[in-house]
């Protein structure tokens, strides 16, 4: 949100020495955050009045003027081919080091003296559009004589030779960034006033009342009938019906300050409203009150299906959740949100109906999002207003119609309908409680003075305080002692409070294995393998179950599920994952994801309980999986558990074992993970119509350890081992064998051969075609070593050919 330093200083006199970066800090210490700090005058730095004194023709170029331009005691020559510019113009002068678009395009540039077709210029009469002004036509400060042409300067009517422009044209504002997410507890600070208010508390100083025609004459030429069908969303309604009203364009005051914040002006009643919405935060609204049948307002529920355009033009479609305010015949506004386009202002509007209501926050917010119209009033409106300050919106609503347009005057009275005043409850509290709550010995006099600074009623007996909040303050507020603490705190100044060590003895906590574990392998699986971790519901539909290639009535079934596709609790992590796979298949070509949740089991036994007391099923136990999309799926997928596990200082093995593959795998691609010859878990490739069903085209390997089990494991396989004293030797072996032939049975054939073979490490793998036939080749490692002396080449050469012919003997291998 962004707030105007000068309409601030409207309410409250700020010190001139009191820079605007030290209120922005004290306002962050205390009230809300600002973000940025923009003085807006600092665009037209180095821009002032020039008066042209006289104007020759360029000696180089035909549309080119050579002209002296008076800007106070100093003259400028200057080089112009405005069409309009002439002897006594007073113009825009950007001087050396403004920043101009040239001709009123492209980015900002800064200003230098140079040459023009060989005559010195030193400076630029500008163009409304070479400065940012382009929208500024129309206003009595200045004109354009060239309007429409691209060739025209700017033509001042006010200010004095030398004096700056952003002086004369009031653009010597600074605005406030302010994080809205700081106030949205806060429906007071979303107008000027009610930061003001704050501003003037934090530096001692009064706040000014706002003017108000507190003798506004009533009268009765207009009957004005209102009627609340929907008082569930409408808890307070203000209307008045206003005549002899003038449309035009609003002075330049009022059009400054709405810009300042980002406001486009439209005309004096419109921006009126706007003013007010962003003065007191309190949304308003103005009808043309021709368009208006029969003088009658209802706010009533909208239909379903019901269509209504709003004042951007656009049609929208509402449901039966949403509120309208009606004529007696059609909707003529979208409740706190959007006034209709057959209602709007029109230049030739004489007459008006004003509204100052009261929405359901929640009803507001809702609609909102559902339609996607987020506007001002629907922001403010959201955040809960108090009904009770209507009416003052719309007293100052009346008094700022008649002061820009005087012979303006009410036709009808004031109807106010549907109106349940605020109920202000007093808040009791001693001043030990705040004292000891602050940790600082705060006088009672100083408390008393931050809260009715912060226009809080206060009332003391000896040490006793009994303090009512203003109306301002009742909606979603203030309403408990400590509520007083921390508006005494913020203005007394958290920075004002000397830390102090906690009283409190502190006792280290115990360590949680089981979460340490936890994070430790979700650390190794995202940032040592690149996995992506994904959290899923617990429970899931029967599609994915049986798609899955999952047995349905091994699943425990809820017996009060929401929808058909949370009926069941999940067995395995493999459903849900791989419906997350192919959601992201459609931006991904290749990735892996992992998740780290509980399974349900079908079971008996009792609830149990774990350490943070919470109660879980006898068979709910803890599942770690990852699922690869990509080529060479498995053996990537496999060096990802290798990885894990050893990071957990786990001892394990694969076992090649495809009988006990299950149906959803393929048996060639499976392996059961043991520790310590009981089993944790699988690897294995994803069968192909399991990926079919899941709408996946791509290779999926998947691996599923029971996490919960594998926890009994950790740390075990920790040895000491010292260092090899004699150096061992490696060397490559590839060999060419049949797709049948398992990896784990060449391996255990090459351990065999010597106790010199320590390790045996696969590198590579892949396949092909010799005469037809689907082959493989596989390249490993062999590392040799012993531990009372060194290898020679001949030792090693030897053995790598009986490896070579042992394999070649029984896997029929042909070596590479």
């Amino acid at each position: 949100m962004k707030i105007s330093l000068n309409w601030i200083k409207q309410y409250v006199d700020i010190p001139k020495d009191f820079t605007p970066q030290e209120l922005a800090l004290r306002l962050t210490m205390s009230v809300v955050e600002v973000d940025a700090v923009e003085d807006q005058k600092s665009r037209y730095d180095n821009m002032v009045v020039g008066e042209v004194l006289n104007v020759v023709d360029h000696p180089q170029a035909d549309k080119l003027k050579v002209c002296k331009v008076k800007a106070g005691s100093a003259e400028y020559q200057v080089i112009c081919g405005g069409s309009n510019v002439r002897k006594g113009l007073k113009g825009v002068l950007a001087l050396p080091g403004a920043l101009v678009k040239w001709h009123g395009q492209g980015n900002l540039v800064k200003l230098s003296q140079a040459k023009i077709r060989g005559v010195e210029s030193e400076g630029m009469l500008c163009a409304a559009a070479e400065i940012d002004l382009a929208d500024e036509f129309n206003e009595p400060t200045f004109t354009q004589a060239a309007a429409g042409r691209e060739d025209g300067i700017v033509e001042l009517t006010a200010g004095k030779s030398g004096q700056p422009v952003a002086e004369v044209l009031g653009l010597n504002d600074v605005i406030l960034d302010i994080d809205n997410k700081s106030l949205t507890n806060r429906p007071d600070l979303w107008g000027h006033y009610g930061l003001a208010r704050e501003v003037a508390a934090l530096l001692g100083k009064k706040l000014k009342p706002l003017e108000l025609n507190e003798k506004i004459v009533e009268d009765s030429q207009v009957d004005l009938k209102i009627d609340i069908q929907d008082a569930e969303n409408c808890s307070r309604y203000l209307g008045a019906v206003m005549g002899n009203i003038r449309i035009a364009p609003s002075p330049r005051w009022l059009q400054n300050f709405l810009k300042a914040v980002g406001v486009r002006p439209i005309n004096n009643v419109v921006d009126v409203t706007n003013f007010v919405m962003l003065e007191l935060g309190r949304p308003s609204h103005a009808f043309d009150r021709l368009s208006i049948h029969q003088d009658t307002i209802t706010v009533r529920r909208a239909a379903e299906g019901e269509k209504f355009k709003t004042l951007d033009g656009v049609e929208r479609k509402l449901d039966g959740t949403m509120c309208l305010v009606c004529d007696a015949d059609r909707p003529t506004d979208l409740a706190g949100i959007m006034g209709g386009e057959n209602s709007e202002i029109k230049a030739g509007t004489t007459e008006i109906i004003l509204e100052l209501a009261n929405f359901n926050p929640v009803n507001i917010r809702k609609t909102a999002a559902k339609l996607g119209l987020r506007t001002d009033a629907a922001t403010r409106f959201e955040k809960g207003l108090s009904p009770d300050l209507a009416e003052l919106g719309l007293k100052r609503l009346v008094t700022l119609i008649q002061q820009l347009i005087p012979e303006a005057r009410l036709l009808s009275k004031i109807v106010d309908v549907n109106h349940e005043a605020d109920v202000q409850r007093q808040i009791e509290f001693d001043l030990d409680f705040i004292r000891r709550r602050l940790g600082v010995p705060i006088d009672k006099k100083e408390v008393s003075r931050i809260l009715e600074g912060l226009h809080f009623t206060v009332s003391v007996k000896k040490e006793h305080f009994s303090v009512t909040p203003p109306l301002f303050r009742t909606v979603k507020d203030v309403s408990i002692p400590e509520d007083l603490v921390e508006e005494v705190a913020r203005i007394y100044g958290f920075d004002n409070i000397p830390p102090a060590m906690p009283l409190v003895s502190m006792a280290p906590q115990d360590s949680n294995a089981e979460r340490s574990a936890e994070r430790q392998a979700k650390q190794i699986l995202a940032y040592v393998c690149g996995f992506t971790e994904v959290s899923n519901y617990s429970f899931m539909g029967a599609n994915l179950i049986v798609a899955a290639g999952l047995a349905l009535d091994q699943h425990l079934e809820i017996k009060n599920y929401l929808t058909e596709d949370q009926r069941y609790l999940r067995s395995s992590l493999l459903p849900l994952l791989l419906k997350n796979a192919a959601g992201n298949l459609r931006f991904f070509k290749n990735f892996n994801l992992f998740e780290l949740g509980r399974v349900f089991s079908l079971g008996p036994g009792e609830y149990k309980t774990d350490q943070g007391g919470k109660n879980y099923l006898s068979r709910q136990e803890k599942y770690l999986a990852a699922l690869s999309i990509g080529p060479e799926v498995f053996f990537n997928l496999k060096g990802a558990v290798e990885a894990l596990l050893a990071g957990l200082e786990v001892n394990y093995q694969f076992n090649f074992d495809a009988a006990q593959a299950p149906s959803h795998v393929q048996s060639s691609r499976y392996a059961n993970i043991t520790v310590n010859d009981q089993a944790v878990g699988y690897l294995a490739e994803v069968a192909v119509k399991t990926c079919q069903a899941y709408k996946i085209n791509k290779a999926a390997a998947y691996f599923e350890i029971n996490f919960s089990h594998l926890l009994k494991y950790l740390g075990e396989h920790k040895k000491y081992q010292p260092l090899p004293k004699f150096p061992g030797i490696i060397c490559d072996i590839a060999v060419v064998v049949d797709q049948a032939v398992r990896w784990l049975d060449i391996e255990k054939e090459v351990k065999a051969q010597s106790p010199l073979i320590n390790q045996v490490e696969l590198f590579d793998v892949y396949r092909v075609d010799q005469a037809g036939a689907a082959k493989k080749s596989l390249a490993f490692h062999v590392h040799f070593s012993d531990a009372n002396r060194t290898l020679t080449s001949a030792e090693t050469g030897t053995l790598r050919d009986k490896i070579v012919s042992r394999l070649v003997k029984k896997f029929k291998a042909a070596a590479r």
